[in-house]
């Protein structure tokens, strides 16, 4: 008998396949023609479709995370659709109701936990509010700036596609060594050719031939965007201090001087070498003091090698005793700050902060960094507890080698004869004077979190695991507002920071979910390099649990409210900018928390968010 699932899961992948086929296409047929529109209604009913019958497969079998992703399609598809199709002359009760479609699943994404839905939530929203502030204008009866409809309808529709094909990629390669990437590779591959082509349609008439080139060269990460006059040219002015850089590297842990261990069946331990370990990783950071310093963060995506050695998120500050420049081999010198994790058989996770010091250099073509670089650790053997309590001296790789490529991609250049010739200085008197400069801020950011001093609890609730030493990735929300003639700004922002240690059936793990209210003060500015620092208070909900050979243990939770400090630095060429890049350290001390076997002190963390977006949306 054919079921109601079976039905509604037929017209879901038919609609599905129908969907990723029409976008694709659309991505590469000239913009604006007859074929481009039929194409596009096309894609618009298949993803009518897919909403619909993702609304039904969750309903029949309960599944709340489907059903937030099937209403992120429909209100992207909606929305996209009443763009082009009233131009945003008004706004009626259907825009209204689509528009709240948006935000309350946004809301319920961004509050569910889960790191997919918070970012595909964090997406929504600042859609949402670009949509709230078009009804505004419309509902007032003023005039919506030019261009503003056609923004709305890309953004919108490219949204759609995200969703989408992110969908193909996590159904048929879900068990990929990259694991929970897969969902976010497609956001990261289209957001560049969202920006495209918005500058590109909103500014001169639509060129075929230029936007399919366009097109390919998104797919290869090196998008039109980023090809603008190199930033190292043209003198040390505050538009080329820094520059945004987006890449990935491999990095080869050569297993020649290393040591792990082997128990053979009489439970003897023999000494051997670890075999050569690689990680592929993706990397985001800037070049700063024009041309003179690189500051990075790498996350792995994927590992080779079955040696049970892993590498973290990784920090690397690197110097340029010569400035980078195109056509031209760079030496440079650094240190990494890395998290280390050392693994044998179905024991805990051994984590160590190493700092390799390194060495190597870079040739720029263009706006592309060519890499390759070698490092050394100093670090020394250390311990790792066997499931009988016995400590085994383990020796990690002393000797890194590295090979990587990046994109310097200029986001603030434009901006730079304005600067010169004394335009936007004017225009930013008047309007600070007028207090137009303050703005509601909306950020986003990817963070980790270290482990300050030693953590007891895990070491007395269970001597088989090791300590706690850094978090797992999570992504941070934040909305506030900016006072310009104070130079303040005040924000709220939230993130859910899971730390957890385990091996030999045990466990131990420490959830927080963090409410931040934070004051900073911006306190000097250097060629658009802007710090600050600021108190902030945090109400948390922490629960801790135990399990001892797979059994649960013990449990325990607090709430509470904890004083901190929040510091970091923009770069902010000009207060004139529809968004920036912020890079924030936060730290709470510690808190006690009761168990059944004693009452412990929470360790401290210091929570890292390297690479934050900050936008204010009524710039745009």
């Amino acid at each position: 008998m054919v079921t109601l699932h079976t039905v509604a899961l037929i017209l879901h992948i038919i609609a599905g396949f129908t969907a990723l086929l029409t976008g694709t296409a659309i991505l590469f047929i000239r913009k604006g023609g007859t074929v481009h529109r039929r194409a596009g209604l096309a894609f618009f009913i298949s993803l009518m479709a897919v909403s619909f019958s993702s609304f039904l497969l969750s309903v029949v079998h309960p599944n709340p995370f489907l059903f937030m992703i099937g209403a992120f399609t429909l209100y992207q598809g909606l929305s996209g659709y009443r763009a082009v199709k009233v131009r945003l002359r008004t706004t009626g009760v259907r825009d209204l109701l689509i528009t709240l479609l948006g935000a309350v699943d946004a809301v319920a994404m961004c509050i569910s936990g889960q790191v997919v839905l918070m970012v595909f939530g964090g997406i929504s929203a600042f859609l949402v509010v670009g949509d709230v502030r078009v009804h505004a204008l419309t509902l007032r009866r003023q005039p919506v700036p030019r261009h503003t409809w056609l923004q709305r309808h890309i953004g919108h529709m490219m949204g759609s596609y995200i969703a989408t094909f992110t969908a193909f990629l996590v159904v048929n390669f879900s068990s990929s060594p990259l694991g929970v990437w897969v969902w976010f590779m497609p956001s990261v591959a289209f957001v560049p050719l969202i920006l495209i082509w918005t500058r590109h349609y909103t500014k001169r008439p639509p060129r075929g031939i230029g936007m399919r080139g366009a097109a390919v060269l998104a797919f290869l990460g090196l998008g039109t965007a980023a090809i603008a006059q190199p930033y190292v040219q043209g003198g040390n002015t505050r538009h080329r201090f820094a520059q945004c850089i987006i890449g990935s590297d491999a990095l080869f842990l050569p297993g020649n001087g290393t040591r792990t261990w082997e128990a053979d069946k009489a439970g003897e331990w023999s000494a051997s070498s670890m075999p050569t370990t690689g990680a592929l990783r993706a990397v985001i950071g800037g070049i700063h003091f024009w041309g003179h310093a690189d500051f990075r963060i790498s996350f792995p995506i994927a590992h080779t090698g079955n040696s049970g050695l892993r590498t973290g998120a990784a920090v690397d500050a690197r110097m340029f005793p010569w400035r980078i420049e195109n056509g031209h081999v760079r030496p440079y010198l650094g240190f990494s700050f890395v998290q280390v994790s050392y693994r044998m058989a179905g024991g805990p996770d051994l984590v160590e902060y190493r700092l390799p010091l390194g060495v190597g250099a870079v040739y720029a073509w263009k706006n592309t960094l060519f890499q390759i670089g070698g490092a050394y650790d100093l670090g020394e053997s250390r311990d790792y507890p066997t499931s009988q309590g016995k400590l085994l001296p383990v020796q990690t790789p002393r000797q890194w080698l590295a090979f990587g490529i990046a994109r310097m991609i200029d986001l603030t250049l434009s901006s730079e004869p304005g600067w010169r010739s004394g335009r936007t200085k004017a225009l930013t008197d008047t309007l600070s004077s007028l207090g137009k400069l303050n703005a509601i801020t909306l950020s986003f950011g990817v963070s980790t979190a270290f482990t300050l001093g030693r953590a007891g609890m895990a070491s007395r609730s269970s001597p088989r695991l090791t300590g706690h030493k850094v978090s797992q990735v999570y992504p941070e929300f934040g909305a506030g507002y900016y006072l310009d003639k104070a130079d303040l700004h005040f924000g709220l922002t939230y993130r859910r920071i899971v730390d957890r240690v385990q091996g030999y059936g045990d466990s131990h793990t420490l959830d927080r979910q963090a409410f931040t209210l934070e004051t900073v003060k911006f306190i000097a500015d250097y060629h658009g390099f802007v710090p600050f620092v600021g108190p902030a208070i945090s109400y948390d909900r922490i629960k801790v649990k135990d399990v001892r050979d797979g059994a649960y243990l013990d449990g325990a939770s607090w709430k509470g409210v904890r004083p901190g400090v929040t510091a970091g630095w923009d770069i902010r060429p000009d207060r004139l900018q529809v968004f920036l890049l912020r890079t924030a350290l936060r730290w709470f001390p510690g808190s006690w928390i009761s168990q059944a076997h004693g009452r412990y002190r929470l360790q401290d963390q210091l929570e890292v968010d390297f690479i934050q977006l900050v936008i204010m949306p009524g710039r745009l």
